[in-house]
């Protein structure tokens, strides 16, 4: 007989399942989901060696003895990424106008200046479900 164990974060949520036909440290707060002939671990009943991840989240989570299938949210750090990397794309974009013989007016430069400020600021202020980029003024 084989033993199919599961493993979770701290939060419950599934981040291995493995069998002892493999070979695999079993820790002291992994859970014994089944004894079976099989070796391959099933999730379920029917679920055969599944993908415990949607992208980078975790999509499986273990309460109260059930399993149960959700995809983990992304906190707020994890979309704050995308935007930081668009928002720094546009600073480097801009990076152009910083130079001081590049052919921009006085005024152009300021408006420059306080457009890349705000990129800057946005990340403190920034709606992380709907993020609106400053416009570039030149």
């Amino acid at each position: 007989m084989n033993k199919h164990y599961l493993r979770l974060d701290s939060e419950n949520w599934i981040i291995k399942l493995f069998s002892d036909a493999f070979p695999e440290t079993i820790e002291e707060n992994d859970i014994l989901l089944r004894e079976t002939d099989q070796r391959h671990v099933f999730l379920g009943d029917y679920i055969f060696n599944p993908s415990l991840t949607e992208g980078t989240q975790p999509k499986y989570k273990y309460v109260d003895g059930e399993i149960i299938e959700e995809v983990k949210p992304l906190s707020n750090e994890q979309k704050l990424g995308p935007i930081r990397s668009k928002r720094n794309e546009l600073l480097k974009a801009s990076d152009i106008y910083m130079l001081e013989d590049y052919p921009i007016t006085a005024e152009q430069k300021i408006l420059v200046l306080v457009y890349r400020q705000q990129l800057r600021d946005m990340i403190e202020t920034v709606d992380i479900n709907n993020p609106t980029f400053p416009v570039k003024p030149i």
